[in-house]
């Protein structure tokens, strides 16, 4: 009996070190994919981006220790950001708290 219980031990030690392992690729998954995602959309908002304007520029000179040159802005006119192509997915694999970036407050 006692070396039935040993047994049942280990199956389920490597059981937890499995799903442990599991856990971690799905983390870097994860991770790589937002990545991808966020290189993406800078590429494809970055060919429609504008300096800021003057005012602008005055408003938030703040946040800036030297200059502001290198700032650039999207601005969505009536529409707003897609949600990422994996969100989907993610949902179904039981990731409920993902943020919806489709009506997230931007900032001032």
């Amino acid at each position: 009996m006692s070396r039935r219980r040993d047994f049942e031990f280990i199956r389920e030690l490597r059981n937890r070190a499995a799903d442990a392992a599991l856990a971690e690729m799905r983390i870097q998954d994860a991770v790589a994919r937002v990545a991808h995602y966020c290189t993406i959309s800078e590429n494809n908002s970055s060919r429609r981006a504008d300096y800021l304007s003057e005012d602008a520029e005055n408003r938030v000179a703040f946040l800036f220790s030297g200059t502001s040159d290198a700032v650039r802005i999207v601005e969505l006119t009536h529409r707003r950001l897609e949600k990422p192509p994996f969100y989907a997915e993610a949902n179904a694999q039981g990731f409920a708290n993902l943020p919806d970036i489709t009506h997230m407050a931007s900032r001032p």
